[in-house]
């Protein structure tokens, strides 16, 4: 039998309450933690992806740099064989400056994620973090690393 997620087709009652529930809580937590999204003189970039198997991840970075001075922010995520995006957000205001990268090559309920942010300036701070979200909205894990520009940030979350 296959598993049921609240985005299974056969009940778009609960796919719809289960996105809205979703939704409120990555809102919700973005708003108690706003100082801790990706902040480049103010702008946004963070990308929501949602996965075949329910949970969420909020990838975001904080840059402590002006917008004409990055010149990329990469993010990549690795998450469960098998898995797959179901939908992505992506809040970024940098444009072709803000890029994502998916691989489902991890052990099950287990996620790394990296961030990396290119700026002219060398040595620039850099606060990256994931969120790990489930369908119901509860905050499974939250990995916070610091470093600087050109450097490749890796954290880890499980659910």
């Amino acid at each position: 039998m296959a598993p049921i997620s609240a985005f299974t087709a056969r009940h778009p009652g609960r796919a719809l309450l289960g996105v809205a529930v979703l939704s409120a809580s990555l809102l919700a937590h973005s708003l108690v933690a706003a100082d801790t999204h990706a902040a480049i003189g103010g702008c946004r970039s963070d990308p929501v992806v949602t996965l075949s198997n329910g949970d969420a991840l909020d990838l975001h970075a904080t840059v402590d740099d002006a917008y004409s001075d990055v010149q990329q922010v990469s993010y990549t995520l690795h998450a469960p064989i098998g898995t797959w995006i179901t939908s992505e957000v992506d809040t970024s205001v940098l444009g072709v400056k803000d890029t994502f990268h998916f691989y489902a090559d991890e052990p099950a309920n287990t996620y790394s994620a990296s961030a990396k942010v290119d700026t002219l300036t060398p040595q620039i701070g850099v606060v990256a973090a994931t969120d790990l979200v489930s369908v119901n909205g509860t905050v499974l894990s939250i990995a916070r690393v610091s470093g600087q520009s050109h450097q490749m940030l890796w954290m880890y979350v499980s659910g």
